[in-house]
Order: structure tokens, then C-alpha cells, then sequence
């Protein structure tokens, strides 16, 4: 009977310990590095996408372009050119991640180096194909949620392809929109 008096009190004085403490513990999770561990990051995301497009998937490729609130928008018709034009570089297509950019969305839109903050990510991306050369493209992703990106009830962002071109068609005015 001791022992059950003692292990009570020793645990209703560590949940005690926990309550104080609580107010100066912080919980929350860096979303990105959850991404990352979960493979949701936006370069994963244009890498699946390039991925689909090498193998001739153009079905699986635009999908990662639906944008839910607006099926069949400017978003997906976006997509449908930018998978076209890159269709065209046949099965040899290889590409590679040059860069991110991160930029946040809550009242005015700025590069950042936080990505956990970040609510839109731009990605560089060389692309090399046997009868074009190597092109540059800028890959544009969204996070669904809140003007940070975030979404509710889920510890990491949900991040859609939003748009793609030529590092040429890009101006520094235009790097985001």
C-alpha cells in the first residue's frame, strides 16, 4: 500500500512540475524540417512533377497542378502549358535543383530565409533536353492555408505548384507575384 501511496504522489507531483512549466514550454514544430523528414517540400514537389513529365506521365503531372478552390483556373491552365512545352523534351529529360527562394505572403510579399515562415517558395531549376539544350525555369508553389502558409490542424503546409517559366520571361519584378 506504500508503494501505490508513493508512485501516486511522485506522479501527481511530476504532472504538478508539468502545469508550471507548460506556459514556458514552446510545442510547436518547425514545419519545415517536418517537411523535409515527410517529403513534402516544394523542391520535392517539382521534382515529382519533372519526374512525371521524364517518364511521359503527363495525367500524374498535371495533377499536382489542381488547384481544389479552383478547378480548371488560370492555376491548371498554367500547368497545362508549362507540361506541354516541357513534353516536348522527350524521355531524356534530365533536370537539377539550383535554388530556393522563400517569400512570405503576410502584408507585403518579401524574400525571406525562414522557409518555416515562408508562404510561397521559388524554385530554380535546370532542365536539359537532347534537342534543346539546358533552360533555366523559376517553378512557382503555394502554400494552402493561412497568409503564412499554414494549415489548420496540421503541422506542415500543404504546398501546390502555382507556376513555371523560363528564368528568361522572369523579371525581377515578376520573381513573385
Amino acid at each position: 500500500m506504500r508503494d501505490i501511496a508513493w508512485r501516486l504522489g511522485f506522479t501527481l507531483m511530476a504532472l504538478l512540475a508539468l502545469m508550471g512549466l507548460a506556459p514556458n514550454l514552446s510545442f510547436s514544430t518547425a514545419p519545415y524540417r517536418l517537411e523535409e523528414a515527410l517529403g513534402q517540400t516544394p523542391q520535392a514537389l517539382v521534382v515529382h512533377y519533372l519526374t512525371a513529365v521524364a517518364r511521359g506521365d503527363v495525367r500524374a503531372a498535371l495533377d499536382l497542378w489542381q488547384e481544389a478552390a479552383k478547378p480548371n483556373g488560370p492555376v491548371e491552365a498554367a500547368g497545362a502549358s508549362v507540361t506541354e512545352e516541357l513534353h516536348r523534351y522527350g524521355a531524356g529529360m534530365q533536370y537539377q535543383v539550383l535554388d530556393v527562394s522563400w517569400w512570405r505572403t503576410c502584408c507585403e510579399g518579401a524574400a525571406i530565409d525562414d522557409p518555416d515562415t515562408a508562404g510561397v517558395a521559388t524554385i530554380r531549376v535546370a532542365i536539359t533536353g537532347r534537342d534543346h539544350g539546358t533552360q533555366i525555369y523559376i517553378f512557382e508553389a503555394r502554400a494552402a492555408g493561412g497568409p503564412w502558409g499554414e494549415s489548420p490542424g496540421s503541422p506542415f503546409r500543404d504546398w501546390t505548384l502555382t507556376g513555371a517559366r523560363p528564368e528568361s520571361q522572369v523579371s525581377a519584378v515578376q520573381a513573385w507575384r
